[in-house]
């Protein structure tokens, strides 16, 4: 296999920041957007899936691929806790759960992974990931074809291998049904992108190139959380037994241990303004969902 290139001049969100400010890259075009998109994709499956590893490798050149890595499964005692079925439940953003929502995937008692003479305590499961991002916000999303596109890129990896669609968007009924019909282990999830002031508006993502000169862009802390993670029977053969839950978060849970200086928007300055007008208002704290590892309905610890 030919190797891909890694980012050179940016590895992270700051880096790539520092890298844009300085190249003059406007924040509203899709080169932006989309790098600054893959490297939350890259910090929120590391953040939330504990043994994962990834280099960012996208470009023009990218073969189809936006993040390589891998990951050593957690070191779970299998075989003292017989486990022969298991539900893997999206959490819905909203409070209405729906078929989207629910992905069931039940465990094969023969499958290696349950086998008590290999514990993967002794012998620690490590999985190839190839993963593509897919930042797309158009109501025409459909969905199906990206998952082809993800079994081409898969094509000259490891027969192990797990690849990963992440979107802005949840999975649809025609995703789920590629999924399935798929040979290859394949995985989806949802990672929502960070929300950003552009220009003095709080906006989610803006596109478009401004004809106006570059925007000013400030990060707000909101978003960036992985909230749906579903995968096919294939990918219950390496990581059945395995499960997700859900957890609630601060709004900026993703971001506050990320250094990002001047590209991070202060509030301070209003709130003073507004205590010294007489016009604050005590604020309740702001609790997002995110979803975590699960083993036997367990939260897996991020040090496992």
């Amino acid at each position: 296999m030919t190797s891909l290139p890694s980012s050179t001049s940016h590895t992270d969100i700051p880096s790539f920041l520092r890298h844009a400010d300085i190249s003059s890259l406007n924040p509203t075009t899709t080169v932006f957007t989309g790098t600054l998109y893959e490297y939350t994709v890259l910090a929120a499956l590391i953040r939330c899936l504990p043994g994962i590893s990834l280099t960012r490798v996208g470009g023009r050149d990218d073969a189809g691929v936006d993040l390589l890595g891998q990951w050593e499964l957690p070191r779970i005692p299998r075989r003292r806790i017989p486990i022969t079925t298991t539900t893997t439940t999206i959490p819905s953003t909203n409070n209405n759960t729906n078929n989207n929502n629910n992905y069931n995937t039940s465990e094969n008692n023969n499958d290696n992974n349950n086998d008590p003479t290999n514990p993967p305590e002794n012998n620690p499961e490590i999985l190839p990931l190839t993963i593509q991002c897919k930042n797309v916000q158009q109501k025409s999303w459909k969905g199906p074809q990206y998952i082809r596109e993800l079994e081409g890129a898969l094509a000259s990896r490891p027969h192990n291998a797990l690849g990963i669609l992440a979107s802005v968007r949840d999975i649809t009924p025609g995703m789920k049904k590629q999924m399935l019909a798929s040979r290859r282990a394949l995985g989806f999830v949802k990672v929502t992108p960070l929300e950003a002031i552009y220009g003095g508006e709080i906006l989610i993502q803006k596109y478009g190139d401004h004809d106006g000169g570059l925007l000013e862009f400030k990060l707000t802390g909101r978003g960036g959380l992985l909230q749906q993670f579903a995968w096919n029977e294939v990918a219950n053969r390496y990581i059945g037994g395995f499960g997700i839950g859900a957890r609630y978060v601060e709004r900026d849970y993703a971001v506050k241990d990320v250094e990002l200086g001047e590209f991070m928007h202060k509030p301070e300055k209003m709130k003073a303004r507004k205590r010294e007008e007489g016009e604050e208002e005590e604020e309740e704290e702001e609790l997002e969902q995110e979803i975590t590892l699960t083993w036997n309905g367990t939260p897996i610890s991020l040090k496992s």
